[in-house]
């Protein structure tokens, strides 16, 4: 049972990720933003449960999304692509949810 509740939740997260791009795509922005929301409250509890599980390495989460959100999805989509911050910071929820998604599929049994 609880297997299949963390597949679940892995499934919504990947969801998640898909949407956050289709809403970056199509200018969809209060969707996107309150979807941005919901991932980041779901990627700050998943990383404080691994972080209590599995101590300073759950610490490489959380920087490898700064390092992925500042230095290369912020510049690509704003500078490369045009884009509005708006859409670099949901391209940025993107990545969380993808982490997200990471941190349950490491933590099904």
């Amino acid at each position: 049972m609880k297997t299949t509740l963390k597949c679940l939740l892995a499934a919504a997260d990947v969801a998640a990720l898909v949407m956050l791009i289709v809403c970056t795509v199509y200018g969809w922005t209060i969707a996107g933003v309150i979807l941005l929301a919901l991932v980041a409250v779901q990627y700050v509890a998943q990383t404080v449960a691994f972080i209590l599980a599995r101590g300073a390495w759950g610490w490489a989460s959380p920087i490898a999304l700064v390092v992925l959100g500042a230095v290369v999805a912020f510049p690509v989509v704003i500078v490369g692509f045009g884009m509005t911050v708006v859409d670099a910071l949901l391209i940025v929820g993107a990545i969380a949810a993808l982490l997200s998604a990471a941190y349950t599929f490491a933590s099904v049994n």
